[in-house]
This record gives C-alpha cells, structure tokens and sequence, in this order.
C-alpha cells in the first residue's frame, strides 16, 4: 500500500512539472485548464510509467537523476530513457511547428495553419487526395478538426440584400365575348388607386399588350406608364387557352366555361403594378419570375378543374390576390391553399435573379449566409444533395475537401453550390492560404464612410476563444477601427499573407486574420492575386505543360494533381521552364 501511494506521489509531482512546463510554452493557466491538463497527464504517463517500471524511484528526485544524471546499467533502463527523452522531444518539437497559445484547441485562430508568423496553411486534404482514400475515419477526423474551430460558425448578419420595389397593385385582365378586353379585378396596396394611374379609358390604348395574339403570349410583357408625375411599371404575362387543352382530363365542362370559350381561346393576363423611378435600382425583375409561377398554377387550375372560367363569383381570386400583395411586400413569400389539392408556393428571389451566378472551381470555398437554424427548418424541402452538402459548408472547406467528405462527384457538388449561390445560400472566396497575396480595393473608401459596415466588421473579424458550451465560443475584446483599417491597407503587391502577419502582428490587435480576409473578399474591398503559370515558348511542344498557359491559376493546378500550392510553385521555378503572371 506504501508503494502504491508513493507511486501516485511521484506521478502527482511529475505532472506538476510537465504542467509548468506546459504553461512555459504557452500554455493558458486557467481558461483551457482541461486541455493542458490531459496533455501534461498524457507525457506524465509516456515519461514516468516506463521509468517506474524500469528503476527504483522512491521520490521525485529519483526520476530527474534517472533521466540526467545516472547511465542506464541495463536494457530494461535504456529503453525507458530513450521512450522518456523521446516524449519530450517529440513535444517539443510539436509546440515548435504550432506554438501554444492555445486560443482553441491548440490554436483555433489559425485550425489548419503552422504558425503565425509564415507557415503557409495545410489544407486538410492533401493527404486524401494523394491516397485517394475517402474512408470514414478520415473524413470524421477531419470534421472534427474544423468542428473544434469557433470561426467555423459565420454570420450572415453581415450580408444585407438590397430591398426590391413594394407591389402597388395586382390586377386581373381578360378578354370578354361583348366588352372585350377589360380589368375583371383589382387588388390594391395602401394609398395607391389603380383608377389614377391607368383608368378604364387609358386602359384601351395598352390592352392589346396585355391581351395580346397568338404570337405574344406566354412572353413576359412590361408597360411603363407616366400617371400624375410618377412613373409606374405594369409586368404581365399572357396566356391563351384552348378548350381541347382545357379539357385533357375528360372532366365535366361548366356552362360558364363553354360560353367563355366559344371564340375559340380564352386569354387572360395577371398583372403586377410597381414604382418604376428614374432614381429607383431596376430590382423589379425580381417579381418576373413570380408573375410566371403564378400564372402557372392558375392554368394548371383552369386544365384540371376550369377553376378560372367556371367560376361563379370573383371572390376565390380576390383573397388569393390579396393574401399574394401583403406576403410579397412584406416577407417575400407565398403560401397559399386554393384547393384541397392545391397550394401556390411563390417566393421573390435574391437580386442576383437576373445574372448567372458565379463560376465555381474545385478550390473555392463556400461561405454559409443564412443562420443554421433557416438551413435545418428548410432541410426537408432540399433535395438529397443539398442535405448531403449544407452541412459541411463552414467557411474552411473548399468544393474539393466537401466533395471528399460527402462521396460525391465533383461536378455535382460544383452544381449543387452554385445553385446556392444562385439563391445567395453562400457566398463564394477563394482558399485561405498564407502563401495568397491579398490587396485592396477602391472599395475601401466606401467602407471607411460607412459606420454600420464598421460596425459590422468589428464584430465580425474580433477573436474568438472556446467557450463553456459547444460551438458558443467565447469572445475576446472588440478590435479597433483605427487597427482594422490599417491592417488593410498595410496589405500590398508582392507581399505573402504570411509575411503580413510576421510584420503587422494582427492576433496583438486582438483580429482573426482568416475573418479578417474573408471579410473584405466577401464585401469587395480586399481581392486576391492568383499566380498563372505560363510554359515557356520553347518547351510548349511537351504535352504534360499544355497546361500551364497562363489561364488556369495556380491554386487550381494545385487541387487538380493533389498537391500544395507552395510545394508546386516551388517545383516549377526549379523546374526553369515556367513564367509567373500575378493579376
């Protein structure tokens, strides 16, 4: 029993000493007390087990006379020095490459970085790709690695969408067998008369846009109109219908109907009425696709049920009408039950509606803007890639590391994110390296004027500790504009963000040098320089370089073959048969 309690004795004063130690290093004394603690007990036991096993240690003074004074007398001894000097060495020689200091997790500033002060960031994956393995335990280690960085969790507070005109009115126009073409109902916003803008006498002069022939329908048509020194915009889309369409499904056909039809078509137009001011932003065609859609649904009503021309009364599509105005201006969403089979489903889309969204490459990494919470509330309605994809989207992966992870191809994963970025689920900034050079913009001026992107970014780029509860870190104190400010505009031509770092020393100003970028290349005042290899003239003639041509970036070339972009730079200057365009 004496031995036994000796034993814990020494083993309690080992790892008091490797606890300093420790904290020599860097260390926290109190705020990461669990994680230095399991580290200083795991060389404890590495150290001092096999030393116990191997000498006579009686007291504290015994191990370090074991380690540094006496010469191992036996096998047995020789081999429990060299497994404690090789612990410590090997500690050693891990806080060499990553110091501790230990804001998370070792060092949560940088989760996948060698150091501050110039090691170039090891992405997580070269190691998959070169074996082209994708076995599981590879992927959940590397979730768990990013899932213990507190900066993986972004805000889309910072990213605000522009607003869109408010719908004025919405109207029904059709064509009538005696009256012909008329406005059958109206629905109007607050303060705003239809009758003032487009009365029934002017409304002849555009009723043939509205009600047009055969060759203008199912056209979106758009009528600006000049009404008590206001410009307005009418957006329609026409349709024409027949009654052989009408009646594919062999259903019973109202009177109504049949004397609606008797010309031959039945045409109608549902029609949105928008501000369309010389000082206004052209947003309005947001709501084009949204006249289409539902448009759609009507006719898919009218070929299924002749819920439109065999209805009694107007009231059924005057509460639709009015339930779409007062969603659409004020969340920007319709769901709306018409029938006991169906429901309309409309939704404005983001700005960017009428651009095609931007190219995605194998390294380029999605940034999440939405709140996990809208993401998991939606997760039933996203197809089987989406679900698969989401998740992994932090702001460390990039398209390559995300398509590893999951099993899928690349292409479609590729598809998949420019989607969400079609939406503005994500946005999209090239891989954090510290090898990249980063510059700003004219765009800087623009953030300097302008206090709530201040605000913003701040709040977004201060440093983050591990807090009590997961994914809730622990934040540390707000940096200073004047800091911020001139941390990007220290960044220049030619210089390594690496070098950056050694020189600016942004951690001391309390700033997250990865959010700190992503910040600015999310907003447009900071860009990144990529390096375009180009094959000298003399060696084109070899087909393994066609392609360094000098369009494909270097970063790309990097993911393509699975290596690091450092090491590939360094491979081709050695090689002396390339040339390096930056822009």
């Amino acid at each position: 029993m004496h031995k036994v309690l000796r034993g814990a004795f020494n083993l309690g004063a080992t790892f008091s000493f490797v606890y300093l130690i420790l904290v020599l290093f860097g260390a926290p004394i109190v705020v990461e007390v669990v994680v230095t603690s399991l580290l200083a007990l795991e060389l404890t036991a590495i150290i001092a087990i096999p030393l116990h096993l191997a000498y006579e240690i009686r007291e504290p003074r015994d191990l370090f006379c074991a380690l540094f004074v006496n010469r191992p007398s036996t096998k047995k001894e020789l081999r429990a020095v060299y497994i404690a000097y090789g612990a410590a060495i090997g500690a050693w020689f891990g806080a060499f490459l990553i110091p501790l200091d230990w804001d998370v997790w070792y060092q949560v500033t940088l989760p996948h970085a060698r150091d501050d002060r110039g090691g170039h960031r090891e992405c997580g994956i070269p190691s998959l790709m070169r074996d082209g393995q994708h076995e599981a335990k590879s992927a959940q280690a590397l979730q768990r690695m990013i899932e213990a960085s507190a900066n993986a969790w972004l805000s889309s507070a910072d990213f605000i969408y522009e607003d869109v005109p408010r719908i004025k009115c919405i109207f029904f126009c059709e064509f009538h067998l005696t009256r012909g073409t008329l406005i059958q109902l109206k629905c109007e916003d607050e303060n705003f008369k239809l009758d003032d803008v487009l009365p029934t006498q002017r409304f002849g002069s555009y009723s043939a846009a509205f009600i047009p022939k055969d060759e203008l329908v199912n056209r979106q048509v758009r009528v600006g109109i000049h009404a008590n020194g206001r410009k307005y915009k009418v957006m329609g889309y026409p349709v024409a219908l027949s009654l052989r369409i009408a009646t594919w499904n062999k259903c019973e056909v109202p009177k109504e109907s049949i004397e609606i039809y008797k010309r031959g078509k039945y045409r109608f137009c549902i029609c949105f009425v928008v501000p369309h001011e010389i000082e206004a932003t052209e947003n309005d065609f947001v709501y084009e696709p949204v006249i289409e859609k539902l448009t759609e649904y009507i006719v898919g009503l009218e070929q299924e049920r002749h819920w439109l021309s065999g209805r009694k009364s107007d009231e059924a599509l005057q509460r639709l009408f009015e339930y779409t105005l007062i969603s659409l201006n004020t969340t920007g969403a319709v769901c709306y039950q018409v029938t006991d089979h169906c429901c309309i489903y409309l939704k404005l889309s983001p700005l960017q509606m009428g651009h095609e969204p931007p190219e995605v490459y194998p390294h380029t990494v999605p940034i999440p803007q939405l709140e996990m919470w809208r993401w998991r509330r939606n997760k039933t309605r996203m197809d089987i890639v989406a679900q698969m994809i989401i998740p992994k989207i932090d702001g460390l992966r990039c398209v390559k590391e995300i398509s590893i992870m999951t099993g899928l191809d690349v292409d479609l994963v590729i598809r998949c994110i420019r989607n969400l970025c079609y939406y503005e689920a994500v946005a999209l900034v090239p891989f954090f390296l510290y090898s990249n050079n980063y510059v700003a913009t004219e765009k800087l001026h623009n953030f300097f004027n302008d206090p709530d992107a201040i605000k913003e970014c701040l709040d977004f780029v201060r440093r983050r500790v591990k807090g009590r509860r997961k994914r809730h870190p622990k934040l540390l104190a707000r940096p200073t504009f004047h800091d911020v400010f001139r941390l990007y505009l220290n960044l220049k031509i030619g210089q390594r963000l690496s070098e950056f770092v050694i020189v600016n020393e942004p951690k001391t100003k309390m700033v997250d040098v990865r959010r700190f970028i992503q910040f600015g290349m999310v907003r447009g005042f900071l860009r990144k320089l990529s390096i375009y290899p180009l094959v000298m003239p003399e060696y084109k003639h070899i087909p393994a370089l066609s392609i360094f041509n000098g369009t494909t970036a270097l970063e790309d070339i990097a993911v393509e073959y699975a290596i690091e972009p450092t090491e590939l730079h360094r491979k081709l200057i050695e090689s002396g048969k390339m040339t390096f365009i930056t822009k």
